[in-house]
């Protein structure tokens, strides 16, 4: 029984992701908020709608409510929502939730958005999310649905601009990559990318062999010098990024840090620069439509 005193709502968010984490709001209080990975002792530990993430646990019992008091619960997915892997009423966690009303899905670049702006302090601003990959366009509002590409196959949301003012968010700018297709590899050296966060996660895979070690590549770049300028890796062609193979075609070698560690350490710089000077263009494009100057 919740020892709340007022009736404002208890809201659940859930960030069904790597990185999983939950966060339990009463009215316009957070109750409490953690990563999975705090409580499982597993880095990065993913967190799905279904599963009975730790995280969920964790905030219900901070606020001393059961499933049944909660007012909504909100999935931030990454994935197609259809997938039963989304759903909390299959939760051992949340299944007791009393009706499916309770429960809202949206897509991966509008939580992000939604969250930034939320807590931005700002009535009008303009939001850039920028990532690996999002959600695909069939899980998008349709005034998002609409800029995917007409022809494009499966295409995923990769880097999205909204305008936040009181409390709507209007999105501006989208752009998409073709089935999902953010990173891979060609059986040997730099993987290929088509997004800004693949371009990173390949430099992640060649040096340290994972694509999600992005936080030690970033620790490694200021200690060389680019070994790549900004556009081997990416053209800025109509108010879009155009990703190239020029850098992954150079780098065919398997081995990873600390071996070669002077090439590894340049491979660092230049995609550290690059993801910089292309995240300068993308701040510039919407103030240049838009008379807000906050950007979050």
């Amino acid at each position: 029984m919740s020892t709340f005193a007022n009736r404002e709502p208890f809201v659940l968010g859930i960030s069904a992701s790597h990185n999983g984490a939950a966060c339990l709001l009463h009215g316009p209080e957070i109750v409490a908020a953690i990563q999975e990975e705090r409580l499982s002792r597993r880095k990065r530990d993913r967190v799905y709608g279904s599963t009975g993430s730790l995280c969920i646990r964790y905030c219900l019992d901070a606020a001393g409510i059961t499933p049944e008091e909660l007012d909504l619960v909100v999935v931030c997915t990454t994935g197609p929502q259809s997938a039963r892997i989304h759903d909390p009423l299959r939760s051992p966690v949340l299944r007791d939730l009393a009706t499916r009303s309770k429960v809202h899905l949206i897509s991966h670049h509008l939580g992000h958005a939604l969250s930034a702006f939320a807590l931005s302090g700002f009535d009008d601003a303009i939001i850039l999310v920028v990532d690996g990959l999002g959600s695909p366009a069939q899980d998008l509002n349709l005034s998002e649905r609409k800029m995917a590409p007409s022809g494009m196959s499966n295409p995923h949301e990769i880097i999205s601009i909204y305008h936040g003012h009181g409390q709507k968010l209007e999105p501006i700018f989208k752009q998409f990559v073709e089935d999902g297709r953010w990173v891979w590899s060609k059986g040997f050296g730099l993987p290929y990318f088509s997004s800004l966060g693949g371009m990173y996660a390949a430099a992640a895979h060649q040096i340290f062999g994972h694509v999600m070690e992005a936080g030690k590549v970033m620790g490694l770049a200021p200690m060389a010098e680019p070994g790549f300028p900004p556009e081997a890796f990416w053209n800025w062609e109509k108010g879009q990024l155009i990703f190239l193979r020029n850098v992954p075609d150079c780098i065919r070698m398997n081995l990873r840090w600390p071996q070669r560690a002077s090439e590894h350490g340049a491979l660092a710089a230049a995609v550290q620069r690059a993801l910089e000077e292309a995240l300068i263009l993308l701040c510039r494009e919407p103030v240049k439509i838009l008379s807000s100057q906050n950007l979050y």
